[in-house]
């Protein structure tokens, strides 16, 4: 199956197969008929190819990188708070993602971000043309690869204003605004690394040809901007839960039948005692057997007395408000009690929703996602 790779730019968008010599097309920011040049580009070079990968050029976007405490609790929501101080464009009109690297006392943050109004065309277009995306990736991503993992080097993107992106390893740290002509002696110490690839080195320089690192299939594990709407199933938050399901029908299923048959082979015993009366010493060891036998079976029904999970799970299930859905179930050994965790838009709702289940304790809440994520402890009626 092929993919697509699209870098969008100032003036336009290119499109190429990312395999050795394969085809490329540059469509210009005038032309509105993107989705159709893709159909024809995508048709031009034959094969299934159903998905693409979208890079956006390092001129359209805002790189900050900047540090937070090593004792930070919560990373995600600690930069979250920090957007609207870090990125210079209004709330809410841009995309953005971001990498942390521990470092000794702190956390190293690399932070991209895009005005939406460049992308969302091409994401428009790209979507009505039938075409599934794999992510919304900075255009140096492209270059950094698994092979890399243990190296520090520097990579040079032309443009009307060149950067320097300097890379530990796959994890971008830096991303310095700097000439096209500056001399590779200058670059190496300012990034303090000895590879530079350039994709127009001069002549005699020790600079390494940029272009080469397009052989090889990118890591794409950092800097994902595409937004959840445009994002591919997850199918594995479809399948555990179900295969969860499945398991408890099948435990439940095998502990009735070794329920079944412990009570067959106790009414077997009974029936043999009462046979073999006179014969008092073959009957004790029957009676012992038969003593073993029901205390095993004591123990099953013991277990028989925990809670009906798929009873409650439908219960929980019907009784959920259509804004809410759960991250984590898990049950006190202690108590009893049933520890939900979850994201609503109204906790109030949720709560008189659930009543009927038990009683009902909210322990926290916070804000995640745009939404209250909750956790509550219900205990069975």
């Amino acid at each position: 199956m092929k993919v697509l790779h699209i870098i969008i730019r100032k003036d336009g968008a290119t499109l190429s197969l990312p395999e050795p010599q394969g085809p490329t097309e540059v469509v210009g920011s005038e032309e509105i008929k993107f989705k159709q040049r893709l159909k024809d580009f995508a048709a031009a070079v034959g094969g299934s190819v159903s998905s693409v990968c979208i890079f956006i050029s390092e001129e359209l976007l805002f790189f900050k990188s900047f540090e937070l405490p090593l004792k930070t609790p919560n990373l995600k929501e600690a930069i979250q708070y920090q957007l609207s101080v870090i990125v210079p464009f209004p709330e809410d009109s841009f995309y953005y993602s971001y990498s942390s690297l521990r470092q000794e006392g702190k956390h190293k943050i690399s932070l991209y971000a895009v005005q939406r109004q460049l992308i969302d065309m091409y994401l428009q277009d790209i979507t009505r043309a039938g075409f599934s995306i794999i992510g919304l990736f900075p255009e140096t991503q492209q270059y950094i690869l698994r092979s890399g993992k243990k190296k520090r080097w520097g990579l040079m993107t032309p443009g009307q204003h060149a950067k320097l992106t300097v890379v530990s390893g796959t994890h971008v740290e830096e991303r310095i605004h700097c000439t096209s002509d500056v001399e590779f002696e200058k670059l190496s110490e300012l990034c303090g690394c000895g590879t530079i690839y350039h994709f127009n080195p001069p002549a005699g320089s020790a600079f390494l040809f940029g272009a080469k690192l397009l052989n090889q299939k990118p890591l794409l594990k950092e800097f994902d901007m595409l937004p959840a709407s445009y994002r591919r199933p997850d199918y594995y938050k479809i399948i555990i839960p179900a295969l969860l399901i499945l398991n408890i029908i099948a435990l439940v299923g095998l502990t009735g039948l070794k329920v079944y048959s412990l009570h067959s082979t106790a009414n077997q015993v009974e029936a043999e005692i009462n046979k073999i009366m006179p014969r008092v010493k073959e009957m004790k060891a029957l009676q012992e057997q038969d003593q073993k036998l029901s205390s095993a079976l004591d123990q099953i029904e013991r277990i028989g007395t925990n809670p009906d999970l798929i009873s409650f799970l439908a219960k929980l299930t019907s009784s959920l408000p259509q804004d809410s859905y759960l991250d984590q179930i898990r049950m006190d050994k202690q108590t009893g009690a049933l520890q939900i965790q979850g994201y609503t838009n109204d906790i109030s709702s949720l709560t008189s929703g659930l009543q009927n289940l038990g009683d009902i304790t909210l322990k926290s809440t916070s804000r995640r996602k745009n939404q209250t994520y909750f956790q509550l402890e219900i205990t069975l009626k």
